[in-house]
């Protein structure tokens, strides 16, 4: 029956060889030439070390590790303990190796204490040991290992029992021997349950002896190799895991909990004291707990067992009632302990004549006791293999009868026996107020039976004794080992059915099967035959040859996005459950060519930035159990989409200029992409619109002239991202109307004085027009200067003007009055005229003389026009007259009705004025009638 144990608990071992088939010669050769050793793998977990150091080290013929030598392999536990560590084999075939997890120099090791139920630091010289026998096989190899301190104190005691041995064959019979020993004298191999009972009746007691339990002619090979016992420590509810966790947790309560490097000390202590048995002096442990010279190792073990049970009971998920029923079975230990099955165990006196009972097959069964006048006869105990059930009642329709009067063991051994059985009773009388106790040992004789084991062995009978066996599935090449567990005396073994071509050997002394499979090609059965003076029994034998695994419907489901994850399946199908099998993941471009992905080898694989717009598919190559690979299946292709990438904004760099003539650019931003592509380029469109729905499309470069036809109109830019895979992104618009480039037009320049005072003038210009911009919503700047050099410096493309005055819009009512000049300054003026498109027009420049004397103010400024703001009202003033006045040239005006004096004095001539002007530095007018 196939058994599964978590890869938490268990340790794998396998060997890795060069694969072509040679001549041994040849073999040899080459790995001469190579300097080549054949190399071991050995992964698992070392229980409670976290992050530790692993070494391997070669087995000395003295039963020793030989840490001495630089480890042959190194490696390291991860945060659950699991390891895996290669190194080069210390034999061919039969060789030891050690396993040795200790703390790291960092000090950042943790270890577990079941005790506590939490985890420490692990530092100092402290350490877990395992020793294996090594694969004598190039394909995997697997050992049902659990690394606990129950290793160590069996490693302890193998170093016992070599004392001296410097006999390397006898390493597997000494290493097996402390194996089970440290076994027998903890009961592990028996697991205690939540649900005990104190007692059983004798009926379920023996049917667990003669059906149950393990079928052997001796105490010793009854009990398990410590290294075959598998435990889940995950599962809180099996048995013998709960044995482990317990005993685990009593023995760790004997530690200080304020020194974690005291666990190590009270393993080293127990295994010292399970090594030699030593208890001749006094020991005090590290939390105090004192076990004194000769006093019971057991009761102290049995002790720390119930108050672990009890303090942490609970939280290892058990009811108060359940850790009670523990507590009552953790009394029986101490016996065990100090007593086992295998050594020196003590018997009470025997209440009976012998306490040695042999029948056979068909004989009566008639024990009597020796003691005479004794009542009250109990049976308290049957024991088998070192390990005690407590009893009750005897059932009348057991074959093994007792008197609870007489004390009489009486009935008849069935015809259906099977094989050689041996057990013991303790019984209980009581005799005058007091009690005494005894063993009786019982064997019985039957047909003999057989029981075969090893690595590659099931049964395949749902009976408790099986009579039927399978070997394999296992593949051609590879070496196995039935060993034949023989029940009963002086029995000898025969075989039918072995193929001819004597690729399976079978020994008549042993029952050994062992070979390979290299001449069967299909399912073949023999059967053994076990015969004593009994009688016979008939086994039959399956051998199974293994096949390569295939798989079939090979599947990737998951989102096909970057950084989704994505999951490979499969059905796998094989008459052997899988084993490890190889993934790889390839990374395939159009043209289907495919580059494997070599960090992506497990059945997810998260997509990366390199696979978007790519295919993948997913590779299996099926391994089953037995190492025996099939078939490379490939799936189908999948592909990683590229999703468009976007823009937040899109502008025109310069839509202020956008006029006739002049260049504007595109200006994009905010680039992003999903699948994190990188930007390729940008699509660009630009259109000239009348309206939103009647647009031309004109360029697709990053800028755009603007031509005389697109004055007035609307430019719209269109904007899309482009990633580099050609993901062409949603497109983002802008748009400005543009600008028209006429300037307005003044058709009168000139700058009207139409009042002034020393220190303000009154300005007023006659109006601009222009062909888009309405008249009311022109603007008009006036600027001013007392150098006439500034006021030139004014130009229709400036970008700063010197003393700009005032700003308005439309063409004021009334003059524009300038207040705050200083007097007796002469100031320069200029008018802008500019439309709503920026477009500009200079008036001419105008100086005035700001002064509070007597002024008639006629500028001529050149020419001989009447430019003062003075309205006259005739249609003809006359000809001007350039006479000689006293400092120059003057011009006389006749025909003027009036003339405004700046200091708002009026001269009213009765029918002709006339008024010449001299200007003079010192004095400024000089009038004349």
């Amino acid at each position: 029956m196939k058994k599964y144990y978590l890869a938490l608990f268990s340790i794998l071992f396998t060997t890795i060889s060069c694969g072509q088939a040679i001549t041994s010669v040849e073999s040899l050769y080459l790995l001469a030439l190579l300097d080549y050793r054949y190399k071991v793998t050995i992964g698992g977990t070392f229980f409670g070390n976290y992050n530790a150091d692993v070494k391997t080290f070669p087995l000395s013929s003295d039963g020793k590790c030989d840490r001495t030598q630089a480890g042959m392999g190194t490696s390291t536990t991860d945060n659950s303990g699991v390891f895996s560590v290669s190194y080069s084999r210390t034999s061919q075939s039969g060789g030891y190796v050690c396993v040795v997890s200790t703390p790291k120099a960092d000090g950042t090791s943790r270890f577990f204490a079941v005790d506590r139920q939490q985890s420490f630091a692990w530092t100092g010289d402290a350490y877990n040991i395992l020793v294996l026998p090594e694969p004598n096989t190039t394909s995997r190899s697997q050992f049902n290992v659990v690394s606990t301190m129950f290793n160590r104190m069996a490693t302890q005691k193998l170093e016992k029992l070599a004392e001296g041995n410097k006999d390397l064959t006898k390493t597997a019979t000494l290493l097996k021997s402390s194996n089970k020993q440290v076994v027998s004298q903890f009961g592990l191999s028996r697991g205690l349950s939540k649900s005990f009972s104190s007692k059983i009746t004798l009926k379920d007691a023996l049917d667990r002896v003669l059906y149950t339990e393990a079928r052997a002619s001796s105490v010793e090979n009854s009990i398990p190799d410590l290294n075959d016992i598998a435990i889940d420590f995950s599962k809180k509810d099996d048995p013998v895991t709960l044995k482990f966790t317990v005993i685990i947790g009593g023995i760790q309560s004997l530690a200080d909990p304020n020194d974690p490097s005291s666990y190590d000390k009270v393993v080293n202590i127990i295994s010292n004291v399970v090594a030699s048995g030593n208890k001749s002096s006094d020991i005090v442990f590290p939390g105090g707990a004192k076990l004194s010279a000769g006093g019971s190792f057991g009761a102290l073990v049995s002790e720390k067992v119930q108050s672990f049970v009890q303090t942490q009971g609970a939280s290892l998920g058990f009811s108060q009632a359940e850790i009670n029923n523990i507590k009552l079975e953790a009394v029986a230990l101490a016996a065990a302990i100090d007593n086992p099955p295998i050594g020196n165990a003590t018997v009470d006196k025997a209440l009976y004549t012998s306490n040695t009972n042999s029948y056979k097959i068909g004989n009566t069964i008639s024990v009597s006791p020796q003691v005479t006048g004794a009542s009250d006869f109990q049976i308290t105990e049957v024991c088998s293999a070192g390990v005690c059930q407590a009893v009750t009642t005897i059932s009348s329709s057991q074959w093994l009868q007792f008197s609870s009067i007489t004390g009489v063991f009486s009935g008849t051994v069935p015809a259906d026996l099977p094989g050689d059985i041996a057990f013991q009773v303790k019984v209980k009388a009581t005799k005058s107020g007091t009690s005494t106790t005894a063993l009786v040992n019982f064997s019985f004789r039957g047909k003999p039976s057989l029981l075969y084991k090893g690595n590659y062995v099931t049964t395949s009978s749902n009976t408790t004794i099986p009579s039927q066996f399978s070997v394999g599935p296992l593949p051609p090449n590879t070496n196995f080992s039935a060993t034949a567990t023989l029940v009963g005396a002086n029995s000898t073994l025969s075989i039918t059915g072995l193929p001819a071509e004597n690729c399976i050997q079978f020994s008549t002394t042993t029952g050994l099967l062992s070979g390979n499979f290299s001449c069967l090609t299909k399912d073949t059965t023999t059967q053994v035959t076990i015969t004593n003076d009994l009688g016979s029994n008939t086994y039959a034998v399956k051998f199974i040859p293994n096949v390569k695994p295939t798989v079939s419907n090979l599947t990737i489901s998951g989102t096909l996005l970057f950084q989704n994850p994505l999951t490979a399946s499969y059905v796998y199908t094989d008459s052997t459950p899988e084993g490890v099998s190889l993934y790889s993941w390839y990374r395939c471009a159009a043209n289907a060519t495919c580059t494997e992905i070599t960090s992506a080898k497990a059945k997810t694989y998260t997509a990366q930035i390199e696979d978007v717009g790519q295919s993948l598919k997913f590779r299996v190559t099926p391994v089953d159990n037995l190492g025996l690979a099939g078939e490379a299946v490939d799936s189908n292709l999948v592909q990683i989409a590229n999703r468009v990438p976007s823009i937040s904004s899109v502008s025109i760099a310069n839509s202020d200029n956008a006029k006739v003539g002049n260049k504007v650019s595109a200006l994009a931003s905010g680039y992003s992409d999903p699948d994190m592509t990188p930007l390729s380029n940008y699509n660009y469109k630009w259109f000239i619109c009348i309206n939103d729905a009647n647009c031309t499309e004109k360029g697709t470069t990053d800028s755009y002239t603007v031509s005389e036809t697109d004055s007035g109109k609307i430019l719209k830019l269109q904007v899309s991202p482009v990633d580099t895979l050609g993901a062409i992104g949603s497109a983002l618009s802008v748009t400005v109307t543009i600008k028209e480039s006429t300037p307005p037009v003044v058709s009168d320049p000139l700058i009207y004085i139409s009042a002034q005072t020393g220190t303000s003038v009154s300005l007023k210009w006659n109006p601009a027009t222009d062909n888009t911009t309405p008249a009311t919503q022109l603007k008009y700047r006036i600027f001013y200067s007392t150098t006439a050099s500034e006021i030139q410096q004014i130009t229709t493309t400036s970008s700063s003007f010197p003393n700009l005055q005032t700003a308005i819009v439309g063409t004021p009512a009334n003059p524009i009055q300038l207040t705050g000049l200083t007097s007796e300054t002469v100031y320069y003026f200029r008018i802008m005229a500019e439309d709503n498109d920026g477009n500009r027009t200079l008036y001419n420049t105008r100086s005035v003389l700001l002064s509070n004397n007597l002024m008639a103010y006629f500028p001529f400024d050149g020419d001989i026009a009447n430019k003062s703001s003075v309205a006259l009202t005739t249609t003809a003033y006359g000809s001007p007259v350039s006479t000689t006045g006293l400092y120059g040239n003057a011009y006389s005006f006749n025909g003027a009705s009036s003339i405004a004096i700046s200091n708002n004095s009026s001269i009213k001539p009765i029918s002709q004025l006339t008024l010449s002007l001299w200007v003079n530095a010192n004095w400024f007018t000089n009038c004349r009638s």
